[in-house]
């Protein structure tokens, strides 16, 4: 039984919806949040050291590696690639300065309240989008 201060409702995971127009376009909103409950919460814990919340599991591995070369979160300011060079997202709302300026972590990005850059959402935001190309992409595959 979920009780008052429980881990997993701290956060709506359908709150993203409100960003859609139509209700057929929540939808893919809530499709992706789902699977991001579900990798959090049921992968995460049972495969940790795959799916779990840190950048030392495979999936934030991955996502290191594809950093600034063909993958970074559009939220995401201050970014390093894998061999630690500065690489800048157009499509980021927030500026880069002090702190962020200075960040110099091979294949992360500058983490704050603004980003989605930790581990527990630029890697879970990064796995969905390389599952949701190897569905996609594999769609029309005989079965």
């Amino acid at each position: 039984m979920l009780q008052t201060g429980s881990a997993y409702l701290g956060y709506g995971f359908s709150c993203q919806s409100w960003k859609a127009d139509t209700a057929a376009g929540a939808k893919p909103i809530l499709k992706e949040e789902v699977f991001h409950m579900v990798q959090q919460y049921l992968w995460a814990a049972a495969y940790p050291n795959v799916f779990g919340m840190s950048w030392s599991t495979t999936h934030c591995k991955s996502l290191q590696a594809a950093q600034c070369t063909w993958w970074m979160h559009p939220e995401n300011v201050g970014c390093r690639d894998s061999s630690g060079s500065a690489c800048s997202n157009t499509e980021a709302t927030v500026s880069c300065t002090g702190a962020c300026a200075s960040f110099n972590t091979a294949g992360q990005c500058y983490d704050n309240p603004e980003t989605c850059a930790g581990p527990s959402c630029d890697c879970i935001e990064y796995f969905h989008k390389m599952c949701a190309k190897a569905v996609y992409d594999h769609s029309d595959a005989p079965g």
